[in-house]
């Protein structure tokens, strides 16, 4: 039997990324086990999926800070719509997608998946050598091992946050 393609394409918002890296494991434990897959990700953004082990390929898009990501958004599905992929899956919350929005943004982006999530939404981030040492480092010099509870927040200067 023929290995399924699946796209993934999710183009931008590192946090929403975060979110749907979940999906690879799901297709590839339970929906589609044999799938090839390959995402869709901006080039800010493509060190959020390096090294994921359920992703096969990643398509790196050029997105510049003047560029419109509505209209990105739009002529990549085209494109991507005339490659022989089995299946499509546009995770990304703008345009028609809009109306998928549920006051949440992980079940909004998680609802665009047509299929059950069964696996854990805890994200898949698979760091290389370099970035554990980064972060063992930084865990390290502000004694994080130090307190009981500990918040990190990341805020990108593009959310407009």
């Amino acid at each position: 039997m023929k290995r399924k393609k699946i796209l993934i394409a999710h183009l931008a918002s590192n946090g929403d990324i975060l979110y749907t890296s979940v999906l690879p494991k799901q297709i590839k434990l339970h929906d589609f086990p044999d799938a090839e897959i390959t995402w869709a990700v901006s080039e800010r953004c493509s060190q959020t999926l390096n090294n994921h082990p359920y992703i096969d390929h990643l398509i790196v898009v050029p997105v510049s800070g003047s560029d419109k990501m509505e209209t990105i958004w739009e002529q990549f599905l085209i494109t991507a719509g005339k490659e022989n992929y089995d299946y499509i899956f546009p995770l990304q919350l703008i345009n028609k997608n809009l109306v998928r929005y549920n006051r949440t943004i992980r079940n909004s982006v998680l609802g665009l998946y047509p299929y059950p999530i069964k696996v854990s939404l805890s994200p898949v981030v698979s760091l290389l050598p370099e970035e554990k040492t980064a972060v063992d480092d930084f865990v390290a010099e502000n004694a994080i091992h130090g307190y009981k509870n500990v918040v990190l927040v990341e805020c990108s200067p593009l959310s407009a946050q």
